[in-house]
């Protein structure tokens, strides 16, 4: 499915998601990218983008302008084989790469070294991060 139909579908839906592809970048943490991607690629506003994932709308638009200081130009993603449910990234007990981290290991069974590459990060912090979530999860039960 190309991107643009992709994009009105999940639109028409209210289910937003975001393509694994823009975590890719030197640039931006991942909550920066996220609120990025959702305000210039799916042109939704601050105060829904803060509804979405559990956060102040003055905390996105922060975030926001953070990340087009880092990085000016909007996400031109790649096709995407992992989309990530921005609902993955609602719980603040967990930090937002810690839920990246775990929503593409519990959903798609990718391996650290697969998740690094995918992030940009180094293996090392992808088992921290994920160390630290399943940590959280058991103090959680």
């Amino acid at each position: 499915m190309r991107l643009v139909a992709h994009i009105n579908k999940l639109l028409q839906d209210d289910v937003y998601e975001i393509p694994a592809t823009v975590f890719k970048n030197d640039f931006l943490s991942a909550l920066e990218t996220i609120a990025k991607y959702l305000h210039e690629n799916l042109n939704l506003g601050f105060v829904q983008i803060g509804k979405l994932l559990n956060r102040s709308d003055k905390t996105i638009w922060v975030t926001y302008q953070h990340s087009i200081k880092k990085m000016s130009h909007r996400f031109y993603p790649a096709k995407a084989q992992h989309y990530i449910p921005v609902s993955a990234f609602s719980n603040r007990t967990f930090s937002t790469l810690e839920s990246l981290v775990m929503f593409l290991r519990e959903t798609y069974g990718l391996s650290y070294d697969e998740i690094a590459g995918m992030l940009n990060r180094s293996y090392t912090t992808v088992v921290t991060v994920s160390n630290r979530a399943t940590k959280k999860k058991g103090e959680m039960k």
